[in-house]
């Protein structure tokens, strides 16, 4: 919605201030830096450019794709891959996954990107302005 370079530093911020209050181990901050930062950041990027390349220049594809299922499709990768990281690098012993920690992390993907598709039309309809991936000269052509 507001772009990669805007996503990335705010969820920085938020990285530096659960490292500050201790809710997420100093070892693991890299790993959840790269799994909860860059890669969603890159691959929302990477989706929009593929839609705008691939599909119609419609409004509804917008919301619909780049805004909802983008968006899960981003959170569903970043959850598969901290997963698969922290497996495969055996991050510290208090950052160890739970049992059922991919199956209620893949239903708050699902959440996630429900509310970001409704904010997202809602932004289209009312304030496209705040939105740094619309432009109503693509997505709103007179015909």
């Amino acid at each position: 919605m507001f772009g990669a370079r805007l996503a990335s530093l705010s969820l920085a911020v938020v990285l530096a201030v659960l490292a500050f209050t201790a809710r997420v181990a100093l070892e693991d901050l890299a790993l959840s830096g790269i799994a909860y930062t860059l890669l969603p950041a890159l691959l929302t990027v990477a989706i929009q450019r593929l839609v705008e390349a691939r599909l119609p220049r419609n409004v509804f594809i917008y919301i619909f794709v780049t805004g909802f299922a983008g968006t899960l499709l981003a959170n569903a990768v970043a959850t598969l891959a901290f997963a698969g990281m922290a497996g495969l690098l055996a991050a510290s012993p208090q950052a160890a996954l739970p049992n059922d920690y991919l199956s209620y992390r893949l239903l708050l993907c699902w959440g996630e990107s429900m509310l970001t598709g409704m904010l997202v039309a809602i932004f289209v309809a009312y304030r496209p302005q705040w939105l740094t991936t619309f432009r109503d000269e693509i997505y709103l052509v007179r015909r």
